[in-house]
């Protein structure tokens, strides 16, 4: 097996990560425990900063209300720095559903903090 650094790695490593999200979609949508250990596989693999809401934000229940690939678009944007053009590659959506998915995921985030329902 070669190094990380070699050509071609950087495109299998996205292809890999693409796969590894539709596959996650797949296991979020059966409510499939394991959809916890690979969505900490993928962020181990980009080597995610960890950082993810804002001053402000509540986050507490984005991974249980929102739309799937909703939260993923929320989750690369602010965890990864993705760009919307990014997180439609990514993610295999069109932009626009990419920038409509974004923004309501931040408008999510950033309401007062209420109960949920």
């Amino acid at each position: 097996m070669g190094s990380g650094n070699e050509p071609g790695n950087d495109e299998l490593k996205e292809q890999a990560l693409e796969m590894m999200e539709q596959s996650l979609a797949i296991l979020y949508a059966l409510q499939e425990p394991a959809a916890a250990d690979l969505h900490d596989v993928i962020e181990r693999v980009m080597g995610s900063s960890g950082k993810m809401g804002e001053e402000g934000e509540v986050w507490d229940s984005v991974f249980t209300d929102l739309p799937h690939l909703t939260m993923r678009a929320l989750f690369l944007h602010r965890n990864d720095g993705f760009t919307v053009g990014q997180i439609a590659r990514r993610l295999r959506i069109s932009e626009a559903d990419a920038a409509e998915r974004l923004d309501h995921a931040v408008r999510y985030v950033r309401a007062p903090a209420s109960p949920r329902i």
